[in-house]
Order: C-alpha cells, then structure tokens, then sequence
C-alpha cells in the first residue's frame, strides 16, 4: 500500500508539472501575438512565476521523500530557469550560492520560490541595465543553536538575497511598493511567516527571518 501511494504521488506531480508547463506554453503563444510591449512584459511575468511553481512539483517527483525540496538544487535551477527568460540582461551577472542542505516542504517551497522568482526578476529587469557585469547573492543561514534538541523538527533561519545593482531609492520603497512583484514578495512573506528586511547599502539586499518545518 505505501509503495502504491509513492507511485500515485510522483505521477500527482508529474502531472501537476505537465499541467502547469502547459499553462506557460499557452501564455507564449497569446503573447506572441500581442503587440502591447506592457502586455508582452506582464504575460511574460506570469508564465515566470508559473514556470517556478512547476518546477517545485518536479523537484519533489524526482526525489524520494515526495513531500520536500531541496533548497539549493531549487535556487539554483530557479536560477538558470530565470536566466533563459532574460538572456540579454543576465548574459553578465554573477549568481553565488551559499545554501547548506536544508529540506523544505511543500507547503513553503512554493510560496518561497514565488518570492525569489521576483526578486531574480527584479534584478534582471533594473539592476544591471547600464552596467557592464553584475552580481547576485543568496544565502542561508541556520539561527538555532547547534544544541537544539534532535527531535525539534523546525528550526529559524535567515535567507538574504542581494544584487549589487543601484538599488531602491529608499529604505522605505518596500512598505510603499507600488509594483505587483514587489506587493508579492510582501504578501508571500507573510505567508511562510517570515520579517522581511530590506536594505540598499551597495545594492538591494533583502533579508528574510523564518521558521522551516523539516
């Protein structure tokens, strides 16, 4: 019976994926044929954050477990799934990993890839535009002490991401964020129930506190 339910749950998630792949194949081709630049930009957006959540489903149908994510295999194939979208502004940039093994359930993974998938988007569309190379930042750091009782099955962590772009004009932009992306990433940090931080010394940087169940 259990052997039955791994293979129901993988080809869950296989189809899923497929279903979601799909959905970004057919908001290609609508926006193939608009005209609108905006409207171009904006379906182009959402099949980005489509793509990221599909990506979720099939990192969890080539894993055994069925149930959690790989944060750094995720970030980094978010990463380059990102890149192939704006390949002329990420030809140049930089992107540096910093992530121990850390699992994530489901549950957070896809709010979480939502989040960075706006935050790559963000850099690649005005971090880098009159600048010759660029550089992207993300780390993971555990905040429990290393004494933590072996049967607690979460622990607090802090995810930075960074860009050494010109950055928001103000330390205050994110609370008065006027762009979907950003509205996202504040909304979406509230789901996974993470303070959000945002800091523009030398760049964006963006810092996420967070409890992860595992």
């Amino acid at each position: 019976l259990l052997h039955e339910k791994e293979i129901l749950l993988k080809e869950i998630h296989h189809r899923v994926k497929n279903n979601l792949q799909t959905i970004s194949s057919m908001l290609m081709l609508q926006s193939a044929g608009l005209k609108d630049e905006q409207a171009k930009k904006a379906i182009t957006e959402s099949q980005s954050r489509v793509r990221s959540i599909a990506l979720v489903h099939q990192k969890l149908y080539q894993t055994d477990g069925l149930e959690k994510v790989e944060l750094n295999a995720f970030v980094k194939d978010l990463s380059v799934q990102i890149q192939s979208l704006y390949r002329e502004q990420s030809k140049q940039v930089s992107i540096h990993c910093n992530i121990p093994e850390t699992f994530l359930l489901i549950d957070a993974a896809i709010p979480l890839g939502l989040i960075l998938n706006e935050l790559f988007t963000n850099s690649f569309k005005y971090a880098f535009i009159n600048s010759q190379s660029g550089e992207i930042k993300i780390s993971l750091t555990n905040l429990e002490n290393d004494n933590t009782p072996s049967k607690i099955k979460s622990k607090k962590v802090k995810l930075v991401y960074s860009d050494n772009g010109p950055g928001m004009a103000s330390s205050q932009a994110l609370e008065n964020a006027s762009t979907l992306g950003l509205r996202l990433v504040k909304l979406l940090s509230q789901q996974i129930g993470a303070s959000l931080n945002y800091s523009n010394n030398n760049g964006s940087e963006f810092i996420f506190m967070f409890t992860i169940n595992f």
